[in-house]
């Protein structure tokens, strides 16, 4: 959908100012504010109004969840870091191949980017609320490779019902406001299951990859288990998983997964 200069002036004006209040309420960190002007930036110019729209309500949805009842995930361990502000590595692990397809739409065209766009936002989406809202499940998560094994909440790989219920809420509320925006030319069903589709496996994914590779660490002060390279203002000890494989790596694999899962299914459709 392309869009005149007038209105991407406009919309790059008010990605800048809800990038600078998100500053102004802690939501972003600098780094943060900058890849979420440039991420937004990219996506309104080679989709137009009705992918950045469906960007914001990501936005708006993960900034509340991960900020519900915040103090008690910090004492888990698995609170977001900076007092629940997202830097440029988290805006990018989510946004970045959002932005990679509406770049290439915006260069080569077709539906097929709508697609991949639609797939990494709804697993985005479904990851991250399953992740902020699973945490206050009442009920002990399962290990997703060994589903008869309990394990303690914030565990990655770990899933419960809530978390389960979010994933599929998450994915549902992409696919059903892409329908409505009109975001790309496909039946409304079609677009919802291509978004339900691919938050489905991106999330799972995500768990996947947690329970495996994922790389967990312990406080060096508290002896706390936590995903965080720092806990208590010092570097963490990785005792599981590989290093280099943090959350934000894993969160930008499983988008990956869900997009290329979206096309998969909108291809059998």
């Amino acid at each position: 959908m392309s869009i005149d200069f007038i209105e991407i002036i406009l919309g790059l004006l008010i990605i800048s100012i809800m990038s600078i209040l998100a500053f102004r309420l802690r939501y972003l960190d600098r780094g943060g504010v900058i890849a979420g002007i440039v991420i937004g930036s990219i996506i309104l110019i080679g989709f137009g109004w009705s992918a950045l729209i469906l960007m914001m309500v990501f936005f708006t949805f993960s900034t509340f969840s991960t900020r519900l009842r915040y103090s008690y995930k910090r004492q888990l361990g698995f609170g977001q870091e900076k007092g629940g502000k997202r830097g440029w590595r988290n805006t990018l692990a989510n946004g970045g191949i959002a932005a990679s397809s509406a770049l290439a739409s915006l260069f080569l065209g077709g539906v097929i980017f709508h697609v991949i766009f639609l797939g990494a936002i709804a697993t985005s989406m479904a990851d991250t609320l399953a992740t902020e809202i699973g945490l206050l499940s009442r009920s002990k998560p399962r290990l997703i490779t060994n589903l008869r094994k309990k394990v303690g909440a914030g565990t990655s790989g770990g899933v419960s019902s809530l978390g389960e219920l979010m994933v599929v809420s998450g994915s549902l509320l992409i696919g059903i406001l892409a329908s409505f925006l009109e975001f790309f030319p496909m039946p409304i069903l079609e677009v919802i299951l291509i978004a339900l589709s691919g938050g489905l496996i991106g999330s799972h994914i995500d768990s996947i990859l947690g329970a495996t590779i994922q790389s967990i660490n312990r406080c060096l002060v508290c002896g706390a288990i936590t995903e965080s390279n720092n806990h208590h203002n010092k570097p963490t000890e990785s005792f599981k998983g590989f290093r280099i494989i943090e959350n934000n790596i894993v969160n930008f694999l499983s988008t990956l997964a869900g997009a290329l899962a979206a096309v998969g299914i909108s291809i059998i459709i």
